[in-house]
């Protein structure tokens, strides 16, 4: 589901070395970006067995770097981080993300969808100098977390 550049694999596309049910067709020579990637299901110890790729239609990707987690949802399922038990673990990640500075996301394509503590904010299609911006704000006199797409100009 992510853009792969070395082996010309778009955003969405499914790998065309993935074999079903079986993993990776190139395993042994697969690209150095595919060697350093680390699956969430296989990461993360809280990632309940229901969010196995195939099985759920979702991948999660740990974005340490930029203390986020990223949920890439397979384009002909948009619809699966909706449903549940998907859409209630989301929202548990997210609570537990804001307390550690983290921030959850889901991901359909370009499609950006902030998970926060408090509600879901759908950011719309993202370009390539989009970024996704998270800021506190007070509302009702108590602090919470907002998210905006930014644009090469903000």
């Amino acid at each position: 589901m992510l853009d792969i550049g070395e082996l010309g694999k778009p955003a969405g596309a499914r790998c065309p070395h993935c074999v079903a049910g079986g993993g990776c067709g190139i395993y042994a020579e697969r690209p150095t970006v595919c060697r350093e990637f680390y699956c969430g299901y296989l990461a993360l110890p809280f990632v309940h067995a229901r969010w196995f790729p195939d099985d759920c239609g979702m991948m999660i990707y740990p974005d340490a770097a930029n203390h986020r987690l990223a949920v890439h949802v397979d384009p002909a399922r948009p619809e699966a981080w909706k449903a549940a038990p998907y859409h209630a673990d989301l929202r548990q990640w997210a609570v537990a993300a804001d307390k550690m500075g983290f921030q959850v996301y889901v991901a359909i394509g370009r499609r950006i969808i902030a998970i926060l503590p408090h509600e879901d904010v759908d950011l719309g299609v993202f370009g390539d100098d989009d970024r996704l911006v998270y800021e506190r704000a007070t509302i009702d006199g108590r602090e919470v977390i907002r998210a905006r797409k930014a644009g090469p100009a903000d």
